[in-house]
């Protein structure tokens, strides 16, 4: 459920916000929001790459979801956040990346993920579909399912 992935949206990006300073231009104020809403749905844009490529629905589970693919960027963010000049584009690559990476913590709890790909094709997760079984239909029967609406619900109340 892509919409799940919008619950971290909120305490993400009012995170980087307490970090923006006044100095900084007036029309950066919505670039955190801006930045962990498209780190939250970053991951699944593989769907609409295969719908345009191939024309079937079909999550690619490879390096869209792989943690590693993403540590340069944090690092990069770390780096550019201690130097000075660059703060505030730290600050969004860091809203960024964490927002891609609650997005991989999310699929990891909900479904199962190949979080390590390349060095490994282990599939991190509560969930896995038996042998023969799509993963939507594994998804919708776990009752793991209900972790995300939860946390949909939690963001509201938040």
């Amino acid at each position: 459920m892509l919409v799940g992935h919008l619950a971290p949206v909120g305490p993400i990006a009012a995170a980087a916000e307490r970090r923006w300073r006044p100095e900084w231009p007036h029309w950066t104020r919505a670039l955190p929001w801006a930045a962990a809403l498209a780190g939250s749905v970053f991951p699944d844009l593989d769907v609409i790459a295969n719908i345009l490529l191939t024309g079937t629905v079909h999550h690619l589970y490879y390096w869209p979801h792989s943690i590693l693919s993403y540590l340069p960027l944090l690092a990069l963010g770390l780096v550019l956040v201690c130097w000075r000049r660059t703060r505030w584009a730290g600050v969004l690559l860091l809203t960024f990346g964490s927002s891609i990476v609650a997005h991989l913590l999310l699929d990891t709890v909900s479904h199962g993920t190949l979080l390590f790909y390349p060095l490994s094709w282990r599939v991190v997760g509560w969930t896995f579909p038996p042998a023969g079984e799509t993963m939507l239909i594994s998804y919708l029967r776990s009752p793991n399912f209900w972790l995300e609406p939860g946390a949909i619900c939690l963001a509201v109340v938040w």
